[in-house]
């Protein structure tokens, strides 16, 4: 398929899955209010079509870091008594304070003093986020390996 035809079918489907998705909630009763930066009805523009519809083998090479990042941050954690799950597809790994901690601020900053590693406090995030701790996977691979070394001389 040509990349003309590629945009004008792009073009056709954003306008139409728009139209749809307003039309279903505006039948709900709901007032939308489009935050986007154009309306629905304006082209798409080509570099859109193009990062949908070309050579995605870049993804994958990513994809492949991020797992690689994941796992050594998720087996980290686990291997010091923290429970968690390995999530499918985040940027962030959340992980339940271990027994004996309830306030994620002081488990934060002990781990900090102990090991010369942060993870940030759930608090941070709310209410909700008490009891967990969030580490990024955004760091060098290098990076989270050397942290989760020193993570393993916690004494928990």
């Amino acid at each position: 398929m040509k990349f003309s035809s590629r945009l004008q079918e792009m073009k056709r489907v954003h306008r139409h899955m728009v139209r749809k998705l307003i039309n279903a909630k505006e039948a709900q009763g709901v007032k939308t209010i489009s935050l986007a930066s154009g309306n629905p009805d304006m082209p798409t523009p080509p570099a859109i079509v193009e990062a949908l519809t070309g050579d995605q083998r870049w993804l994958v090479e990513r994809n492949e870091i991020y797992r690689k990042r994941r796992d050594i941050v998720v087996d980290g954690l686990r291997a010091i008594g923290l429970e968690l799950q390995r999530p499918q597809a985040t940027l962030y790994i959340w992980a339940k304070l271990p027994s004996g901690f309830n306030d994620s601020l002081k488990f934060s900053k002990w781990v900090l003093n102990e090991t010369g590693v942060w993870i940030t406090s759930g608090i941070f995030f709310g209410p909700a986020g008490e009891g967990y701790v969030r580490a990024s996977i955004t760091l060098p691979t290098d990076d989270l390996r050397e942290a989760m070394e020193r993570l393993q001389t916690l004494k928990l």
